[in-house]
């Protein structure tokens, strides 16, 4: 696979899965170790980005977006590693090439991860989880790179994860690759748990449309999605963004949605949500608005 270094003035459509209105000035893409370390060299201002599955940029941010490439190389002489039931994959990797990996070598743990349009590095970052479990019950290990360029291996322990968090978040650090800790198991139950997650995903969510993943983060001893369906939102639009009818706790682009009406959204909604029950919604989504730079 091919990739471009350096792109300029890319549409939002072509980064998340929502795809809202505008561009962005310089998207930077790298597919290997070196390509990463030179462009980190100068200290740029720059924020990571992944399949976009989980996130809505502004056109108004004024930082590089920074994407690792699915063919991004961690270790040249092993790009995947199977040892036994230990797997190691890029970050850039996609959850549904992770599916075929788990088939091909025969390991189950991750099948509730399938149908998801995204990268292993964000999904490790933000601790992915559904169906009570979490990406991090998996996780042997982690490859990170520091703010200064320096490589690390971190391991699940160090790495301080809780519900949609990790240390890799507040640190700074960027996924290089992430080892699983696996079973074996037989091919047809693995494919059989896979096609289950996907069939549930799509009877459950809008995946067909242009939306992202969980707008909030479940609230304690609460469902966001509840509490949204509750007040009878389902359904509700503000400009271009419509509240799912399949999921309240998933919004959706009805063409041509801006980021300012996203947000406007988002507002109205935890603004409902206090009002009647006193409890605040904080976003599972990344806003990436003007200000945000690393």
């Amino acid at each position: 696979m091919t990739t471009q270094p350096t792109q300029h003035n890319v549409p939002l459509r072509q980064l998340t899965t929502f795809q809202n209105q505008g561009s962005v000035q310089r998207v930077i893409t790298v597919t290997t170790l070196d390509e990463l370390q030179a462009y980190l060299a100068p200290s740029p201002s720059f924020t990571l980005i992944g399949k976009g599955s989980n996130m809505v940029i502004s056109p108004e941010i004024t930082c590089d977006l920074l994407k690792i490439s699915p063919s991004f190389v961690p270790t040249p002489e092993h790009p995947i590693q199977c040892n036994g039931e230990l797997l190691t994959v890029g970050a850039g990797l996609t959850v549904n090439r992770l599916m075929k990996l788990l088939i091909h070598h025969q390991l189950t743990g991750l099948e509730f991860m399938a149908g998801v349009p995204a990268s292993v590095g964000g999904m490790v970052a933000m601790n992915f989880g559904c169906w009570e479990h979490c990406i991090s019950d998996f996780i042997h290990n982690v490859q990170v790179m520091l703010p200064n360029g320096h490589r690390q291996i971190v391991s699940n322990k160090d790495l301080n994860f809780s519900y949609r968090y990790s240390d890799i978040q507040s640190n700074r650090w960027i996924v290089l690759s992430a080892t699983f800790k696996l079973k074996s198991g037989d091919i047809s139950v693995i494919k059989k748990k896979s096609d289950a997650a996907i069939h549930h995903r799509l009877t459950t969510q809008p995946l067909h449309e242009k939306t992202f993943g969980s707008v909030f983060k479940n609230p304690s001893h609460h469902y966001a999605a509840q509490l949204i369906d509750s007040l009878g939102l389902k359904g509700h639009v503000k400009g271009q963004v419509k509240i799912s009818e399949k999921h309240a706790n998933f919004f959706v682009n009805l063409g041509d949605a801006t980021f300012d009406q996203l947000q406007e959204m988002v507002q109205f909604v935890q603004k409902r949500v206090y009002d009647t029950y006193h409890v605040r919604l904080e976003p599972e989504v990344k806003l990436l608005g003007k200000d945000i730079e690393k």
